[in-house]
């Protein structure tokens, strides 16, 4: 079953939220939304994120429920736009029942906070990926010939590993005076077994570059764990020298 994580930082007049949001909040919201958090596991609904931001004090919005609608519709539509960039980012917007008078935001500034929420996950996702011994796999080769390489990804706070493996051939080139690559097949992708979670690869495309030397392939998945479903998207090279052999 997919979810999403609902956006709940009140800022201004509108309630997004950030796993990497660091500024304080009282004992009162965190009690409020970890209560939240363990209603909504327990029936199987959307988890919010808990309320990280300074709230300032701001008029609410004197909106009709026509243009409350019409305002939420292009709230979905953003967050929407923001889970298929497919960085690993899962994002919601609660119901328009769920709104208080206060979290009701322009569209303008309802977009910025979500891109504020995006830049803070990438720094995050970076930070995470950045503090592991190594990020980089040798490629080793399979049982049946096929090229194996492991890529290392960011979702929900949660570094996994993925191992991705194609069928390469390769040919003279005079061009290069060696070796390029001429083909790949086969490209797959499965979680490694280092890692909790499932992984299921819906996509993926191979790019030659480097005139020839290196193939970059696009693989993009779902990766699933404890019952929440999130995109993703990353890019994995191989490459060949002049002999033929692949790294």
């Amino acid at each position: 079953m997919k979810q999403a994580l609902y956006i709940g930082v009140l800022l201004g007049t509108v309630m997004l939220a950030g796993c990497s949001a660091k500024e304080e909040t009282n004992a009162q919201t965190k009690s409020d939304e970890a209560a939240k958090v363990l209603a909504n596991e327990q029936t199987n609904e959307h988890r919010p994120v808990p309320t990280n931001a300074v709230v300032e004090t701001k008029s609410p919005l004197p909106l009709t429920q026509e243009q409350k609608e019409a305002y939420h519709k292009q709230y979905e539509e953003m967050v929407n736009q923001a889970n298929e960039t497919k960085i690993g980012i899962n994002l919601g917007v609660p119901s328009i029942e769920e709104f208080e008078p206060e979290d009701w935001a322009e569209p303008e500034e309802y977009e910025q906070r979500i891109q504020e929420h995006i830049d803070s996950f990438l720094a995050s996702e970076r930070e995470a990926l950045g503090n592991l011994s190594s990020s980089k796999s040798e490629v080793v080769r399979g049982s049946n010939g096929e090229m194996k390489k492991t890529a290392y990804l960011y979702v929900s706070d949660k570094v996994f590993s993925v191992e991705v493996s194609g069928e390469f051939d390769t040919q003279f080139s005079g061009y290069r005076k060696g070796q390029v690559f001429s083909k790949v097949d086969q490209i797959t992708s499965h979680i490694a077994s280092s890692s909790s979670g499932e992984w299921k690869q819906t996509f993926s495309e191979a790019k030659l570059i480097d005139n020839g030397r290196t193939y970059s392939l696009l693989i993009e998945g779902v990766y699933t764990l404890n019952r929440i479903a999130t995109k993703k998207a990353f890019t994995v090279e191989f490459s060949c020298d002049e002999f033929g052999m692949i790294h």
